[in-house]
């Protein structure tokens, strides 16, 4: 595929996935792959809202998902940027504009395009190279540079908003410590280190995999058969890390879960003979991970159920969770809300290991609505297929027996290590060239869907409801008999009603 490059970032403007144009699709509408410029891409309809995506040679273009599968505009960003090497290139939706943030050695460019036509409609520059961006609310950027100092820009209105949180955890992956600085402050202009924690590389290894919760914990207790509960753990900063090396001539992976807010290792895995491909994913209080084991000669999938004591969960984390507050911490560089710099405590954690027949070269978990829909891994391999595997086939619990009473009302169902992986899309489904991340979006409109893209060279679309589509009418669903029915039935309940009185009024005459 020489000449193509990488999806670098996909960016959906805000509601883009809604609901009320999709009428109860569940799979590509068509493939369909153009080249533009410099790359190449295959996606699917959705509906007239915009879809933004980054390549890395710095080509910007916007989808108009319309059955006409058009391509609104396009942007090439290297005359914009002069003639500086641009080392990384970042795009975000923030107030109903595609934000593009260039970097090169020495300065970053900051440029808006509208949604609608791609026009520029505003720049920024200055002279510090960047090496993270981070969303503040709904209308602010806040950058930071190679040398660790903030910038603020404000990109819509007249102050930055008001849901902003005042504490910001920035993390920094370095060759021989992962390092993580809390900054916090009355307010995001005045924002001042207040600690620093940093855990230590050893030199014989190196982070290959890094992963934060992007989904709190909606429901947070589990139900068991003999009527008691398990009691998930709610941790909204915690990073899972993957690390490889060499010791003693023998490869090894090490999985270690950290406190985003104060650096402590929670838990940790090791495996030898385990090298690359690596994928790390977690969602809720689960986590899952796989990698190539060389003495096995096969891709394994292992899962780590979470648990705590409970007694944080009655008190401040429910009250907030019912509020509605939004806590949770996205990926690497996130907010830290005050409470959760003294999380709950980690009492127990289930893990239980798969084989699959496939190298596994990414990772998702799919993302709905409300949170409440039962969840799905999202498994992408080296095929460039995406498989949804159930969390109830993934669940360490499962027994390696017969299952009892007790189990049977869980639905648990007995252990087999081997996972299926069938894609989709089924045999229909053509892969994605180079694939190296899935995203999952909510559906808006409705709890049971959620939306899939596939990267690589090729950006793919799907639609998958992980539970059946539950809140969904099917396309042969007979409306009009259904109308017809109750106006039979209303007419009916009248006639007797009407019917009814006249005989009340002949007793009493």
């Amino acid at each position: 595929m020489e000449g193509l490059s990488m999806v670098q970032e996909v960016e959906l403007a805000e509601k883009v996935l809604s609901e009320s144009s999709i009428r109860g699709r569940t799979a590509l509408v068509s493939n369909w792959k153009e080249n533009i410029g410099r790359i190449a891409f295959s996606f699917s309809a959705l509906e007239d809202r915009p879809i933004g995506l980054l390549s890395e040679h710095g080509l910007l273009f916007c989808l108009a998902t319309t059955m006409e599968k058009e391509v609104k505009w396009r942007q090439d960003l290297l005359p914009l940027e002069g003639e500086d090497v641009i080392l990384r290139r970042f795009l975000r939706y923030i107030a109903g504009l595609f934000v593009v943030v260039s970097t090169s050695n020495t300065k970053t460019f900051i440029f808006a395009f509208t949604p609608s036509n791609g026009s520029l409609v505003s720049t920024f520059k200055f002279e510090n190279s960047t090496a993270q961006v981070h969303p503040l609310g709904s209308s602010s950027l806040a950058t930071r540079s190679t040398l660790g100092s903030v910038s603020y820009w404000n990109l819509g209105g007249d102050h930055i908003d008001d849901k902003t949180q005042s504490s910001i955890c920035w993390i920094d992956v370095r060759r021989d410590a992962i390092v993580g600085t809390i900054m916090k402050g009355s307010d995001l202009n005045m924002l001042q280190r207040s600690q620093q924690w940093r855990v230590t590389i050893p030199g014989n290894r190196k982070v290959i995999a890094m992963t934060s919760s992007g989904q709190p914990v909606t429901v947070p207790v589990r139900s068991l058969g003999n009527r008691s509960v398990l009691h998930k753990y709610q941790n909204p900063n915690l990073i899972v890390v993957g690390m490889t090396g060499t010791e003693n001539q023998t490869s090894f992976l090490e999985i270690s879960l950290i406190d985003g807010a104060t650096g402590s290792i929670l838990a940790s895995r090791s495996h030898v003979q385990a090298g690359e491909p690596v994928s790390v994913t977690q969602a809720e209080n689960f986590v899952v991970y796989s990698f190539w084991s060389e003495r096995e000669n096969r891709q394994e999938l292992h899962v780590l159920d979470l648990l705590s004591s409970g007694a944080h969960w009655m008190g401040e984390t429910i009250a907030k969770a019912l509020m509605g507050e939004h806590w949770i911490v996205p990926l690497y560089l996130g907010w830290i809300k005050p409470a959760s710099l003294e999380p709950e405590r980690l009492s127990n954690v289930l893990d239980t290991s798969f084989y699959a027949s496939e190298p596994i070269v990414a990772m998702a978990v799919t993302s709905t609505k409300l949170g409440i829909t039962a969840k799905s891994v999202l498994i992408g391999t080296s095929s460039g297929r995406v498989t949804p595997v159930s969390r109830f086939v993934l669940d360490p619990r499962r027994p390696r027996r017969t299952p009892d009473m007790t189990e049977q009302a869980e639905f648990l169902f007995p252990y087999y290590p081997h996972v299926p992986l069938v894609a989709i899309q089924g045999g229909q489904d053509p892969g994605v060239v180079g694939l190296r991340k899935i995203l999952s979006f909510p559906a808006q409109e409705r709890e049971s869907t959620t939306h899939i893209f596939a990267i690589g060279v090729d950006v793919s679309y799907s639609q998958f409801a992980p539970a059946g589509k539950f809140d969904t009418l099917s396309d042969d669903f007979n409306a009009g008999a259904l109308v017809a029915t109750l106006s039979i039935f209303g007419l009916a309940t009248i006639w007797i009603y009407i019917t009814a009185h006249r005989k009340i009024l002949r007793t009493q005459l």
